[in-house]
């Protein structure tokens, strides 16, 4: 399961992407010394993807196998969110793989178990307008917060205490890009993060 994609690039003087063979990108270039990379992601990627984040490795694009290769001596470090490895061999596509949590995909904690639900958005994918849904067992402060994938906060949605009961609301993404985007529930100390896509 991919939980982030990076392009590499190299320029030469005129600006052309020395990375990209005859025009098309996915190649291979070989450097006199290792090349150090350190790959961020978030915890809001992990929370949304659902990802086991002991299961993150880097893989690189090999144009000549047409696969992808597991980085031997990637080093990940949980706590700062980030995966590093030196490589004198540089590909245009390198990736962060992880396996699923335990927890089936569409499985959700219960309401009781947690004290709040959150629903898929509906429609989604979606333009530019979605609805987001989520249900508290008892009156809470509740926050919900959209994220960009680099776990950055866009937009606070909610921000105050509700009743019990069900509730929604609306999200109009009109001035976002197409692309993935986070919405976390939060209450108090827990919260649950669901994936959605704007389609333009």
């Amino acid at each position: 399961h991919i939980l982030a994609g990076y392009e590499i690039a190299m320029f030469n003087p005129d600006g052309s992407n020395n990375m990209w063979m005859d025009g098309m990108n996915g190649g291979h270039m070989n450097m006199n010394s290792d090349v150090d990379y350190t790959l961020h992601y978030s915890d809001i990627q992990l929370h949304g993807e659902r990802i086991n984040e002991s299961t993150i490795e880097a893989k690189y694009w090999d144009d000549r196998t047409t696969s992808w290769i597991s980085v031997p001596n990637a080093v990940l470090d949980s706590d700062n969110n980030t995966v590093t490895f030196s490589s004198a061999e540089v590909s245009n596509y390198v990736i962060l793989n992880g396996e699923p949590s335990v927890t089936a995909l569409d499985e959700q904690p219960s309401l009781t178990a947690m004290g709040f639900t959150l629903e898929q958005n509906y429609p989604n994918p979606f333009n530019p307008v979605t609805n987001i849904s989520y249900r508290l067992s008892v009156i809470s402060r509740v926050q919900l917060t959209v994220y960009n994938t680099l776990g950055q906060k866009l937009i606070g949605l909610v921000d105050r205490l509700q009743n019990a009961g069900e509730h929604s609301v609306n999200f109009n993404a009109s001035v976002l890009p197409s692309g993935t985007y986070y919405y976390e529930l939060k209450i108090g100390s827990q919260s649950v993060v669901r994936k959605m896509t704007l389609l333009k």
